[in-house]
């Protein structure tokens, strides 16, 4: 059953995607969750506060899904998942996805820094420390730069989620034919990237 502050969390992310940044308002989340507006600022100093939780509690869902990857036996196998549990991430929980990835004119989300890996969410370090697998197993040259290769693989993902939940396809397609096509793409995009160690090209 979902707690006070899980309803609040849910009532603001939903008024940042029906009406957008100018149209949350602690008073209009409290009318939502059917508290006081006095009864929102005890778990919450503003409406700022409140939308850097609703980030932050996507961002812990998504390392959740994330962190399945590492049954993987291999580094393939392992950026392999981490791609569809991306997927399976944005089909499951498609609010707190575009919080995250959909959202960036409304909120203050950075985009990852080439250069300053301290501004790496911790999910855009994980996907950084699966292509580092990689390159380590030998399957992309030493030389692999990792940024510019996650951010690839985190395009393809993110290209594969929009056409679902924005571009329309969820209207001529059922989600579970549109995932199976979706991990093969990510598989032959990854596959296209990594060396190859005797696994057959796959085909549509």
């Amino acid at each position: 059953m979902p707690t006070r502050r899980d309803q609040i969390l849910d009532a603001a992310r939903d008024l940042l995607l029906e009406e957008g940044l100018q149209g949350v308002s602690m008073r209009k989340v409290a009318v939502r969750v059917g508290v006081s507006a006095t009864a929102i600022y005890r778990h919450y100093a503003d409406k700022n506060a409140l939308l850097e939780a609703a980030v932050l509690e996507g961002r812990r869902c998504l390392l959740r899904f994330f962190q399945r990857a590492l049954a993987g036996k291999t580094p393939r196998e392992r950026l392999h998942l981490t791609g569809k549990q991306y997927l399976r991430f944005a089909l499951q929980h498609p609010k707190d996805y575009q919080v995250l990835f959909m959202a960036w004119e409304q909120l203050p989300v950075d985009l990852p820094h080439p250069r300053d890996a301290s501004r790496h969410t911790p999910t855009f370090r994980f996907l950084i420390e699966r292509v580092e697998d990689c390159v380590s197993a030998g399957l992309m040259p030493a030389n692999t730069d990792l940024f510019e290769t996650a951010m690839l693989c985190w395009s393809v993902g993110h290209g594969l989620a929009a056409l679902y939940l924005t571009g329309g396809t969820r209207h001529r397609m059922p989600r579970a034919q549109f995932q199976r096509l979706a991990d093969r793409v990510i598989e032959r995009t990854i596959d296209g990237l990594l060396r190859e160690t005797g696994h057959p090209a796959r085909a549509f």
